[in-house]
């Protein structure tokens, strides 16, 4: 009977490449919610002097901070508070791709296939050696 091969390779799924790739992935989603909340905030106006809205300004600020000037302009309502900050999405954006880039690079690998050489059994065949019932 000839023999045949077949591909075998287990995933390498250490405990820290699992534990880095949560922990990054969370870190990063909390940042983007938070920095949603600001976005939301701003477009609807909320009251900066509120302390909820407040501690979300004062959180996400410095990330906001990275992308300031990047437009001249902030589109103002009325009361020239401003209703759209591109600073807030950008950051958001940017991110984003931080984020899955380095939920990429920690992600658990497959290691290289190992080829295994088998001879297949016809079930068929009653030569076997199989004892009979």
């Amino acid at each position: 009977m000839e023999k045949k091969a077949i591909s075998v390779g287990a995933p390498i799924t250490t405990e820290g490449s699992v534990f880095l790739s949560r922990f990054f992935g969370a870190l990063f989603s909390l940042v983007e919610v938070i920095l949603a909340f600001r976005l939301v905030f701003k477009i609807l106006g909320a009251d900066p002097t509120n302390v909820f809205v407040k501690s979300i300004y004062a959180v996400t600020q410095f990330f906001v901070s990275l992308f300031d000037g990047i437009f001249p302009v902030t589109i103002t309502t009325i009361d020239a508070l401003p209703l759209f900050e591109p600073a807030t999405l950008i950051a958001m954006l940017v991110t984003g791709a931080v984020g899955l880039i380095l939920m990429g690079l920690v992600r658990p690998r497959k290691t290289r296939p190992e080829w295994i050489e088998y001879t297949p059994i016809d079930l068929a065949d009653k030569s076997t050696d199989f004892p009979a019932k």
